[in-house]
Order: structure tokens, then C-alpha cells, then sequence
């Protein structure tokens, strides 16, 4: 995964400033020794890219900057030879060095890494000209990325190579208030991520803003950057320019949309039928507990017209002679058959013809 771009640029003295934050803005503010500042001076920050001893963190085992272009050896020599002999009348924490890491999330020796650095260092050459003086790459860390470093011919004052504070200065000359001097720096400096972006960075699948700025989920992260890496790789396997790859990714989406969208109308047919056949399944189920009851009460009502008949017989049964008794038994027998096959008739004859109505 190509991960998110990322490029820095900081301005460096030759000695740090005291002052940061509140504290530098407010006039008057007398300046305090600070034994305790951390902060870098130009002259430390080449030191670091050139691995000098003391210089880099002890987690790395230092190797040789890989020169790419100009010489951070010369620039630490005329560094060195600045600080023995400091211009008039310049003040010590005066920004003397621009200096400015670009970065992948590929190895150094990915192959990936060659024509990122390639595109990387023709941004820089298009962007500082001239006032380019180095650019080196560390092959000890586990990204590949370069460092870079915009000067003034003699290590002159350089806030006017920065584009955030020639917004800002552009909008103090104006007299615009501190607020609106620091928008302008902002937006200058997005101005600049977005020019790496448009030159650099999404040529490479690498998107232009992390998850943590635009605190996207891990999922909607995760789609956003195989997005870039499509689209990266659509421009790389068929020589297309940017907008055209981005057509082609968003066409590819379409019509994976147009068969998802497909696939749950048809999803939601099958639904809809589902609920049909239900609810004609339980309309059947009720029409048969229906019948189940109607028969039952016909039975009953049946056997209570029998028993009424029965009984009627029997109070003149009563009535007769022993004699006539037993000349009627075969009768009354004959009586309880006959109202038991009119029963199994009359049950078989009420299912069938439910049955039948209940059919489609």
C-alpha cells in the first residue's frame, strides 16, 4: 500500500531562538537564557543527514546519504565557516536554510522507489530553481525518503524562498490583521501539499490527506487508498494522464454500482415474493384450522340431532312390552351402525369438498 504523501519544510538558523509561540509575538518581551532548548540549528540538521557522530538516533545503523543532487558536505563547510565569521549586523536566529523531507512508504531498494525519487527530485528542481542546493537520500531507515535543502546565495536570509511567510508578508504589507496573516500562511502552505500532490504524489497511489486529518474510519481509509493505488496504477500500465485514469476508475465504479444496484432489485423481488408465498401459506393455514372447526361443530351438532332421536326412541321403548322389547333390539343396533357410517360419510365427504376449494 502507497500510503499518503508527505512533504515538510522548515526554516533553520544559526543559532535557535529563544522565543516561540505567545512568547516571540509579544514586544517588549525580554529575551531569557534557555539552557534547556531543544530546538535545531541549520548546522545540526545537515549534521543529522550526513550521519555525523552524535548526530542520528542510536535505533539505526548509520549509513552514507546517497547524493542526489549538490553536496551537503560543501553547504556543512560554508555552514562552518559562517558561524567563525557571521555577516554584520544579522542576528544569530535570523532563518538562514530552508530544509525539507519528501517521503514513500516503499523501501529503498523497491523497485518503486527509483521513479518515485526521480519524479520527487524533478518536483524540487521545478519548484526551487536555482536556490536548490542539495538533495541527499537516507538508505539506513525503513521508508525511502529525501532530504532537501533551499538557500541564498551566501546563506542570506531566506523567508522570501518560503511560500508561507510570503503570503504572510504579502498580507502584513497589506495591513491585514494577524488572523488573516496567518490564513494566508496557511493557505499557501496547503497550496504547496497540493502542488506535490498534482506533481508527485498521485502519480504513485499515494493519497493526499492521512486517515487521522480527515478522521476517516479504517474501512473508509482503506477504500480511499486502494482508490489511489488503482488509479496509479491505471496511469502507469497505460501511459493515461491523470483525469483520464481517474475516468477510467470511475467508470470501472459505475458499473460495479449498476450491478450491485442490479443485484438487489433483484434481491428484493425475491423478497417480495418470499412474502407472498408466506402470507398465501398462512392464509391457507388459517382456512384449514377454519375447517377443522366447522366440521367439528357440524359433528356435534350431528350427534346432539341423534341423541334427541335416540332419546325419543328410547322413552318409547320404555314404554312397551318385554315382548316388543326384544323384537325392537336388532333395530337399535342396526340404528347405532347406521349413525356411524353416516358420521364417516358425512366427515369424508366435508373434507373432499374442502379440500377441493382450497386448491389454486
Amino acid at each position: 500500500m502507497a500510503g499518503y504523501q508527505f512533504i515538510h519544510v522548515e526554516l533553520y538558523a544559526r543559532s535557535a531562538s529563544k522565543l516561540t509561540g505567545k512568547a516571540r509575538a509579544i514586544k517588549g518581551t525580554k529575551r531569557q537564557a534557555n539552557t534547556s532548548d531543544t530546538a535545531w540549528t541549520a548546522r545540526q540538521i545537515v549534521a543529522e543527514v550526513r550521519r555525523e557522530a552524535g548526530q542520528f538516533s542510536p535505533h539505526i545503523t548509520p549509513l552514507r546519504p546517497e547524493p542526489l543532487f549538490g553536496s551537503v558536505d560543501d553547504l556543512a563547510a560554508e555552514l562552518d565557516e559562517l558561524d567563525l565569521h557571521p555577516p554584520k549586523g544579522q542576528r544569530k536566529d535570523t532563518p538562514i536554510m530552508m530544509a525539507g523531507v519528501v517521503s514513500s512508504e516503499w523501501a529503498p531498494n523497491d523497485p518503486r522507489s527509483l521513479e518515485w525519487r526521480m519524479d520527487a527530485l524533478a518536483y524540487l528542481h521545478k519548484t526551487f530553481g536555482a536556490s536548490l542546493r542539495a538533495v541527499v537520500a537516507h538508505n539506513d531507515e525503513p521508508h525511502d525518503h529525501l532530504h532537501f535543502y533551499v538557500c541564498q546565495p551566501d546563506l542570506k536570509p531566506v523567508k522570501g524562498l518560503h511560500s508561507g511567510h510570503i503570503a504572510r508578508q504579502k498580507a502584513t504589507d497589506a495591513g491585514d490583521d494577524a488572523k488573516a496573516q496567518t490564513e494566508a500562511y496557511t493557505a499557501a502552505m496547503k497550496a504547496l501539499q497540493d502542488d506535490y500532490y498534482n506533481q508527485v504524489a498521485k502519480k504513485h497511489g499515494q493519497a493526499r490527506i492521512g486517515p487521522r486529518r480527515e478522521r476517516l474510519g479504517r474501512m473508509e481509509w482503506q477504500e480511499r487508498q486502494a482508490q489511489a493505488e488503482l488509479i496509479s496504477e491505471v496511469m502507469r500500465s497505460t501511459e493515461l494522464k491523470f483525469s483520464e485514469a481517474v475516468d477510467r476508475v470511475a467508470s470501472a465504479h459505475k458499473d460495479a454500482n449498476m450491478l450491485i444496484q442490479s443485484a438487489r432489485a433483484t434481491s428484493m423481488v425475491a423478497k417480495e415474493e418470499v412474502k407472498t408465498e408466506l402470507k398465501e401459506a398462512t392464509k391457507l393455514k388459517e382456512d384449514l384450522e377454519k375447517l377443522r372447526e366447522d366440521q367439528l361443530l357440524e359433528r356435534q351438532a350431528f350427534q346432539e340431532e341423534v341423541g334427541l332421536f335416540k332419546k325419543v326412541l328410547k322413552s318409547i321403548y320404555d314404554t312397551l312390552p318385554t315382548l316388543e322389547r326384544l323384537e325392537l333390539v336388532p333395530f337399535l343396533s342396526a340404528f347405532d351402525q347406521a349413525k356411524a357410517a353416516v358420521l364417516a360419510v358425512r366427515d369424508r365427504f366435508s373434507r373432499d369438498q374442502k379440500g377441493s376449494e382450497l386448491l389454486p
